[in-house]
């Protein structure tokens, strides 16, 4: 009797571990997506940022002084944001450094 009851222990405890790792697989294909996910978004917003500095170049031969500071602090402000959401991405993935999720 003793053996029938220990050996129904063991099948639950194997198939907690079991559902455990099930539950971990998971997760670890979820952040795997994410992370590809938030991978292709930073690459996306590089290759943003490198074609408008091309057009900025080519179009700044032909602007005024006071359009060129125009558009230099424009430039300014998009390289502001993109810095502030990457950096709020990062803390959102856990990503950080910088002691928020420390």
């Amino acid at each position: 009797m003793q053996t029938m009851e220990n050996l129904e222990k063991i099948r639950s405890i194997t198939g907690d571990f079991e559902t455990q790792r099930q539950s971990l697989l998971a997760e670890q294909q979820s952040l795997q997506q994410q992370v590809e996910s938030t991978g292709a978004a930073f690459d996306s917003a590089i290759a943003t940022i490198v074609q408008f500095r091309a057009q900025f170049r080519q179009a700044a031969g032909s602007m005024t002084p006071e359009n060129r500071a125009a558009a230099v602090e424009q430039l300014r402000q998009l390289q502001a944001n993109i810095d502030a959401h990457m950096g709020n991405v990062m803390r959102e993935a856990g990503l950080s450094d910088d002691g928020a999720n420390a």
